[in-house]
């Protein structure tokens, strides 16, 4: 199993308990805003030539498919037609047109498998801009995006049977839910697009991190934490429940983003925390990215919420620094592009005292929440040069935002 390195702070009421910050770390209700994330990363972390053939290997595939559909740097608004992307890395530059399905030598001797990278991901529909899906006052809503903005909010009456708390798309038109009974029981369930009554997916008090694909089924999977250091995978159908990625004891999990077969991790330890990259079989990626950061005071977390691109080749990720009594300084917003250094976007968007997460990223656009004693804002932010901050309007108290990968179908 990959040892894992770091951060974040945690959700208003029940928002992904420890989510920033080494607040609960099992999910809980009652669980608050900690002070607890952390300063901007430092250099990568070494690689040897064994990982660098694989980074490669690993990128090349994920580059094949993201030519296949929109352009980097764009939302992925809905290029490629098929059901099934079978991504195949380019043998004949590294090898003389050996097999793909060979072992090939590279040139410092490291033997790597040339095996496809097969993952399911559904073409998004032509023109479609990711509308945001909110939580607001425990309800769900909506709002339609489009190349201006976001349009008007909408509930969305989805019967559930308590507060809901975090809210991912399952990428056919439904949503996975996180919710909290009026015992004040947590769930996991799955609101399929056809109307059908709500599935439990989760009813052992575990925490919802994402969804995404596994292999090349057109099967999605619920992505929870079972308990601090535990990411299960939970098939949105048939098929049984199985680990992820299970880190250290003295590790703590704050967050999670799939993307393309992909999953980057954000963790909290007795150090400053780093962040992992594994692919479906729970084994550690290098994918280059951000690395260990510089740590003066242990226990408190570098980085904190983090969203990969719908083509798993760039990185948005949260840090903080921190005042001498612990207390957050600033919060930084950086884009990073994987396999390389290169920093695609790096702005303060949060000063002393404010809590910013449940960032989310379609290519071209951010959003998160940022908070400060009462107040807390939905935020737009886009990537390009300009880097355009902008308040979104919502009609109620916002506690978690995130976009729609895909159109959502369920009834209004």
């Amino acid at each position: 199993m990959p040892t894992a390195r770091a951060a974040g702070p945690c959700r208003s009421k029940a928002r992904r308990a420890g989510f920033f910050g080494v607040c609960a770390r099992s999910w809980s209700p009652s669980c608050h805003h900690d002070q607890v994330l952390g300063p901007r990363c430092g250099a990568d972390r070494p690689q040897t030539s064994h990982q660098a053939a694989s980074l490669w290997v690993f990128l090349a595939a994920v580059a094949g498919f993201a030519a296949a559909c929109a352009p980097i740097g764009d939302p992925d608004l809905g290029a490629g037609t098929g059901t099934e992307t079978t991504v195949v890395a380019d043998a004949d530059a590294e090898n003389d047109g050996a097999s793909p399905e060979e072992s090939v030598e590279l040139d410092d001797g490291v033997v790597a498998d040339q095996a496809p990278l097969q993952v399911f991901s559904p073409p998004r529909p032509q023109g479609y801009v990711p509308s945001l899906l909110v939580i607001a006052q425990e309800d769900i809503s909506i709002l339609d995006s489009s190349e201006t903005g976001f349009g008007e909010q909408v509930d969305l009456d989805v019967g559930l049977g308590g507060a809901a708390v975090t809210v991912v798309d399952d990428f056919f038109g439904g949503l996975v839910v996180q919710q909290v009974a009026d015992d004040e029981t947590p769930a996991v369930v799955w609101l399929r697009a056809d109307g059908s009554a709500a599935t439990p997916i989760a009813t052992g008090g575990e925490r919802l991190l994402d969804v995404g694909f596994i292999d090349s089924t057109i099967q999605a999977h619920a992505l929870i934490e079972s308990t601090p250091q535990l990411v299960e995978r939970v098939p949105l159908g048939e098929g049984e429940r199985a680990v992820l990625v299970q880190l250290d004891e003295s590790q703590t999990i704050i967050d999670l983003s799939a993307s393309e077969g992909l999953f980057a991790i954000s963790v909290a330890d007795s150090n400053c925390g780093a962040l992992i990259f594994v692919d479906s079989s729970g084994t550690d990626v290098p994918v280059g990215g951000p690395g260990t950061p510089p740590c003066a005071v242990g226990r408190r977390p570098a980085y904190g919420a983090i969203a990969l691109s719908p083509d798993a080749t760039r990185i948005a990720y949260t840090t903080r620094t921190y005042r001498s009594d612990g207390v957050v300084a600033t919060t930084d917003l950086i884009v990073q592009e994987l396999g390389t250094d290169v920093v695609l976007f790096d702005r303060m968007i949060g000063g002393a005292g404010e809590n910013v997460d449940d960032l989310s990223f379609d290519g071209l656009r951010l959003v998160f929440t940022r908070q400060q004693a009462e107040l807390t804002q939905v935020v737009e932010l886009t990537t390009d040069a300009e880097g355009e901050e902008r308040l979104v309007a919502v009609s109620a108290e916002p506690s978690s935002v995130v976009f729609a990968r895909q159109p959502i179908t369920l009834a209004r």
